[in-house]
């Protein structure tokens, strides 16, 4: 299991393939596990290297608060461990505004950025959910079912249509256990981040990746990435919501080597 000790902090990361590097980072409470769809395809083509943020999956729970800079550092000290600059790095989600942070903090470590996924405007209707499997938790609700409402908001109804799918979601996140401690964390660090502050600094080519019925980072977000990045490329995946890595894994990928090629 390789780790690296950064910033006072152990860090899980794994690394794929051969090539340019392509770095992927995770959102909110996931693991490196949520890219498993998309490595054995992309490390064909580069070295991909995946990671846990600080307080998720196997990277060391440290104690609040945390901040969207203080795991932009950790990412950017990770990557000097690793030896990597000039990359292709991806930010999902929470990740979009680790990537935003890394960016303006260290702006050598990257060629290409995307974001995918990642909300630009704070939204009432993530609060409402927010506070509603907050709720439910505090309820001892069992997991299960507050993964199932979950799903709701994360993925379209039609990639819900198939009980397989939820089934798979379900059956793969209760595996990816999250301690409450790093999971208020990070869910702070994203009440805290203002979500438009480092766009207008990215110089680099940058492409936006948005799906159509995301209602976490809903389209509109191509619209806000526009306005403060004028050179930005923006794509949207139909019939797709907030985890393309999981309903739309093809067109994802096509995407991503696309644009860093």
């Amino acid at each position: 299991m390789p780790t690296a000790t950064i910033n006072h902090l152990t860090m899980h990361y794994e690394q794929y393939g051969a090539g340019e590097d392509l770095v992927l980072i995770a959102g909110l409470s996931a693991s490196h596990a949520i890219w498993l769809k998309l490595i054995e395809p992309l490390s064909k083509h580069y070295r991909v290297t995946v990671f846990d943020n600080r307080g998720a999956g196997l990277t060391q729970v440290t104690e609040p608060p945390y901040s969207i800079e203080q795991m932009a550092d950790d990412t950017a000290a990770l990557l000097a461990h690793l030896q990597i600059s000039n990359a292709y790095i991806l930010g999902h989600s929470m990740g979009g505004f680790v990537l935003q942070a890394l960016l303006a903090r260290h702006p050598h470590v990257a060629k290409k950025a995307i974001i995918s996924c990642c909300a630009l405007r704070p939204s009432a209707l993530r609060e409402l959910h927010r506070s509603i499997n907050k709720a439910l938790v505090k309820q001892r609700v069992p997991r299960e079912i507050i993964l199932k409402n979950v799903a709701t908001f994360l993925f379209a109804s039609s990639y819900l249509q198939s009980p397989n799918h939820l089934e798979s979601f379900v059956k793969g996140a209760l595996h990816q256990v999250q301690s409450d401690t790093g999971y208020n964390g990070q869910d702070q660090a994203i009440a805290a981040f203002d979500r438009s502050h480092y766009l207008a600094n990215i110089k680099i080519p940058l492409l936006g990746i948005y799906g159509a019925e995301d209602l976490i980072a809903p389209p509109e977000s191509i619209e806000i990435l526009k306005q403060h990045v004028p050179h930005v490329t923006a794509e949207l995946i139909a019939h797709c919501g907030h985890m393309p890595q999981f309903e739309k894994p093809a067109e994802f990928i096509a995407l991503i080597k696309q644009f860093c090629n």
